[in-house]
């Protein structure tokens, strides 16, 4: 059974991490068709947007530039090629300090995820969450496993403030 392309016929990608053509990194190419390598493998012949050099790469090399337009190239392996509608407006009311950091090719980290939330939330508390989450979910099924979850989650972070500032214990609980 041959399986599905990941990247479709003429889809923008970026090439990532070669280590033998290290030059050709970060370069954009166009898919141009599928190939197997001598050891079973896919592969896909691009082109290069600057040269015109045509290459065969393995798939972990290739990275997906989303489209903003809906002609079915770039986008994501196996799904249909251009952004959603919306995803260029949400996009833009990303704050700039995050836009900038996605410019440089850095990826978001749990700090900055707390800073575009406004909450201050320790690993061990998302954990909990994500771990209360699955439990709820086997035990309740996933609607019933949101709610609770998003319920006592919520009741958590608006008080765990109060109840640290009021010194804990029972002074904290009367106060939250």
């Amino acid at each position: 059974v041959r399986q599905k392309m990941a990247y479709s016929i003429n889809s923008k990608v970026t090439i990532s991490g070669l280590n033998s053509r290290a030059d050709l990194n970060d370069q954009i190419a166009t898919v141009l068709s599928e190939s197997t390598g001598s050891n079973g493998m896919p592969r896909y012949v691009v082109q290069l947007q600057r040269s015109g050099e045509k290459i065969s790469l393995a798939p972990k090399n290739l990275v997906p530039i989303a489209s903003t337009e809906d002609s079915g190239g770039g986008g994501f392996p196996g799904m249909p090629g251009g952004m959603p509608a919306n995803m260029a407006g949400l996009m833009e009311k990303l704050p700039t300090w995050f836009k900038e950091k996605l410019a440089r090719g850095e990826k978001p980290d749990l700090d900055d995820l707390k800073r575009l939330l406004g909450i201050d939330v320790t690993p061990t508390q998302i954990g909990v969450i994500v771990g209360s989450f699955f439990l709820l979910y086997f035990k309740l099924g996933l609607i019933k496993g949101l709610i609770i979850t998003a319920f006592f989650s919520f009741v958590y972070f608006s008080s765990v403030k109060t109840y640290s500032r009021s010194g804990g214990g029972l002074a904290g609980i009367k106060a939250g």
